[in-house]
C-alpha cells in the first residue's frame, strides 16, 4: 500500500523547504533501493516451515495470531554478532555542526533496529529438518506450520504504508552464517556513497549504515545455528526508521537549510505518525518479557504437518482447532527422527 506525496504533504501547513526536504528524502531512499536491487538475485521460496508444540499451534490457531519478535528478544545470544571488516573503515560517529558534540551513529542505529524497528518470525524451507524437529518440534511430536510467502507479502503490502515499494530482500530472506557476502556488497557501495555523501546532506552514508546494521539481522554465527537453514520473515518500515534518522541529522544542523528545527520537527511527525500506524495495524504488544507485532494465521498458513513421531490424527488436530483448521489441510509427516 503505497501513500501519495500529495497525501504527505496534505497534513497541516508546511513550508515549501520542508516540503522540499520531505519529497527529497523519500526519492533518495527509495531511489537508492531501486538503483541497487538488480545486485541482489536471491530466490524466495514458495513455501517456508515453522517447527512448534502442537499446544503452541492451537494458540496460534485460538487467537488467530502469528507473533514475529523484535531481535532483542530472541533467547540467541550470539544474534548479529558476526563481526564485519568494513566497519572498521567508516568512521561511525558524527559530529554535532552547533556543539561540537559527537553522536555515536551507527550504535544509535543498531539499538533502533534491535529494540524498537525490526519484527521477525523464524522458519526454514524445509518440512524435514530433523534438527528443528527435535529442538522446537517436540522432539518430533509436534506440529509444522507450511507458510505461503506469497501471501505474507500480499498481506503485509494491503497493511503497511509503502510495503510495496521495499524489495522482496527487505520482506523476508535467508539467514547467512557467513559475512562474506555482506562484506563483498558493502565494500562494492561505499565509493558510490563516499562520491555523493556531501551533496545530499550526509544522507547517502546514512543509507550506507542503515544497509549495514539492516543485514546483521541476516547474519549469525555458524555454530551451533547453521543447521537450522534459517529463514525469516521481517517486518520493518524501514523508511520510517530512515525519517527518524534525517530528524536528528537536521537537529545536529547537518541538512543545508535555513530552518533545520523545522525540517527536524517535520522528519519526527512523519517517522512518529507511521511508526504509530504500523504498530496498530499489527497489533503492537509490549511486555516486561518482549516486542512483537502479529500477522493472522488464517492468511498465511496453508497446512500444517504432524511430526513424525506423534501418534495424533489429522481429525483431532482438526477437532482441536474447533475444526477452524480442516482435515483436508492437515499432513503428516512421514518416518521417524
Amino acid at each position: 500500500m503505497s501513500i501519495s506525496l500529495d497525501e504527505h504533504l496534505t497534513r497541516g501547513s508546511m513550508t515549501k523547504e520542508v516540503q522540499d526536504q520531505l519529497i527529497g528524502a523519500r526519492n533518495l531512499f527509495f531511489g537508492f533501493l531501486k538503483g541497487i536491487d538488480s545486485q541482489f538475485n536471491i530466490k524466495l521460496p514458495d513455501y517456508v516451515y515453522h517447527y512448534t508444540s502442537v499446544e503452541n499451534f492451537y494458540s496460534m490457531v485460538e487467537s488467530d495470531t502469528i507473533r514475529m519478535f523484535t531481535i532483542s528478544n530472541f533467547e540467541d545470544r550470539l544474534e548479529r554478532k558476526l563481526p564485519l571488516d568494513i566497519e572498521n573503515q567508516v568512521k561511525a560517529h558524527i559530529t554535532n555542526n552547533d556543539t561540537f558534540e559527537k553522536h555515536d551513529f551507527a550504535g544509535m542505529l543498531n539499538t533502533a533496529l534491535s529494540d524498537d524497528h525490526v519484527f521477525i518470525q523464524s522458519n526454514t524451507p524445509t518440512s524435514q529438518n530433523s534438527y528443528l524437529w527435535e529442538n522446537y518440534g517436540n522432539k518430533g511430536q509436534g506440529i509444522c506450520l507450511r507458510i505461503s510467502t506469497a501471501k505474507y507479502i500480499a498481506f503485509l503490502e494491503e497493511t503497511i504504508d509503502d510495503f510495496d515499494l521495499l524489495p522482496d530482500y527487505f520482506k523476508c530472506c535467508f539467514v547467512s552464517y557467513d559475512n562474506a557476502w555482506l562484506n563483498q556488497f558493502l565494500e562494492m557501495l561505499l565509493p558510490v556513497v563516499k562520491a555523493v555523501d556531501s551533496k545530499l546532506n550526509n544522507a547517502a552514508l546514512l543509507i550506507w549504515f542503515f544497509f549495514l546494521e539492516y543485514w546483521k539481522n541476516f547474519t549469525k554465527l555458524p555454530e551451533p545455528y547453521e543447521k537450522e537453514k534459517e529463514f525469516r520473515f521481517v517486518v520493518s518500515d524501514n523508511y520510517s526508521l530512515f525519517l527518524f534518522l534525517c530528524s536528528q541529522l537536521a537537529k545536529w544542523g547537518l541538512f543545508s537549510a535555513e530552518d533545520s528545527t523545522a525540517i527536524s520537527d517535520a522528519f519526527l511527525t512523519e517517522y512518529t505518525d507511521r511508526k504509530n500506524k504500523l504498530r496498530q495495524a499489527l497489533g503492537y504488544t509490549q511486555t516486561k518479557q518482549s516486542s512483537f507485532v502479529t500477522i493472522p494465521f488464517s492468511r498465511v498458513v496453508d497446512s500444517v504437518l504432524i511430526g513424525p513421531n506423534s501418534k495424533i490424527t489429522k481429525t483431532e488436530i482438526s477437532k482441536g482447532t474447533n475444526y477452524k483448521v480442516k482435515k483436508s489441510q492437515v499432513e503428516r509427516i512421514l518416518g521417524r527422527l
